[in-house]
């Protein structure tokens, strides 16, 4: 987990890549649904801007993951139920592990773990409880990426756009054509950022409704 700075260029890229992203997204679960999640969930512009179930707030809560080496308050979302159960691993681009995605079948949850680094500072964000002691059998690798239009870097926003094939984590095996598309956002925006984003995203998708 790195806190990062985003300057106004930046801003205004990454409002456009989400307004298209919630106009883009189904809503119908025979179509795909889209999860996004933040290490965050503390804050009302957090969870109303970063965390969305096909663009409607989906805040997370802290529980214990009843998953393999599975730590108590980990940072917790719900999800359809049925889907496949697995741990994705973020990687850095440089190696080393950044995060651990968690799609619990008993009780359909997803679980955001995030690596503690050396020299991250309290206050920490939700997920920042270090990775789970063991995992799943089914585990899928992936290296994050810069995500809204913006390249890999230690300003961020860094994470990764996954879309599951049949079988690996977070699949849906009853919607094999139309795999759910999961928005991680592992490096996210300082506070006073993520307040800017919350509110002009709030006034451009006023203006979307007011012209449909």
């Amino acid at each position: 987990m790195k806190r990062v700075r985003i300057d106004r260029l930046s801003l205004t890229a990454i409002l456009a890549a989400m307004v298209c992203l919630l106009l883009a997204v189904p809503s119908a679960r025979g179509q795909g649904f889209t999860l996004q999640v933040t290490e965050r969930t503390n804050g009302f512009v957090d969870a109303q801007v970063f965390n969305l179930l096909n663009g409607a707030d989906h805040p997370g809560f802290l529980m214990q993951d009843p998953g393999p080496g599975g730590l108590p308050n980990a940072l917790t979302f719900t999800t359809p139920a049925g889907l496949v159960q697995g741990d994705l691993v973020l990687l850095e681009p440089g190696g080393g592990y950044s995060d651990l995605i968690r799609w619990n079948a008993n009780n359909a949850t997803l679980v955001f773990y995030s690596d503690i680094e050396t020299n991250d500072l309290p206050p920490f964000d939700s997920a920042d409880i270090g990775l789970p002691g063991a995992s799943y059998p089914n585990v899928f690798s992936v290296t994050e990426t810069g995500l809204f239009g913006q390249p890999y870097s230690e300003r961020g926003p860094n994470g990764y756009v996954y879309v599951p094939a049949v079988g690996q984590p977070g699949s849906d095996p009853n919607n094999p054509l139309n795999q759910p598309t999961y928005i991680i956002i592992s490096d996210v925006p300082e506070p006073g950022t993520v307040a800017l984003v919350g509110l002009s995203l709030v006034g451009a998708l006023a203006v979307i409704r007011r012209k449909k």
